[in-house]
This record gives structure tokens, sequence and C-alpha cells, in this order.
């Protein structure tokens, strides 16, 4: 269960920040139609249960992103 902003669209990413009191929501942009060269920016703030007191840092699966 969860609220995200009214402009989120299909493929947009829950993001975690540690240290960040909510988590984000992000978009992915591709340049020159290439994945590897795929940059993020933030849509805006989201809720969802489960994720707001830092249970999700226990998985061991972590992504490094760029945001712009």
């Amino acid at each position: 269960m969860g609220f995200v902003p009214r402009k989120t669209e299909v493929g947009d990413l829950v993001c975690i920040f540690a240290g960040a009191k909510t988590p984000f929501l992000i978009r992915g942009k591709a340049f020159d139609g290439e994945e590897k060269n795929e940059t993020y920016s933030p849509v805006g703030e989201c809720f969802f249960h489960g994720m707001m007191d830092g249970e999700i840092f226990s998985l061991q699966d972590t992504q490094f992103i760029t945001l712009c």
C-alpha cells in the first residue's frame, strides 16, 4: 500500500536514499537512446507501508544511480 505524486508515470522507480525521511519517486531519462547513459530526476516524495523506517536497507541488493 502506498501513495505517490499525481505526476507519477508508468516506469517511475521508488528510491530509498540513506538518511532521507521518506522514499522518493524518480524518473529515468535515457540520452542518445543508450541505457548505459541513463540518468534520473526526482518526481516527488512518496509513502509505502513497510519502507518508512529503514526496513529496505536490510536487503543486500544495492544499485547506485546518478540524479540530474
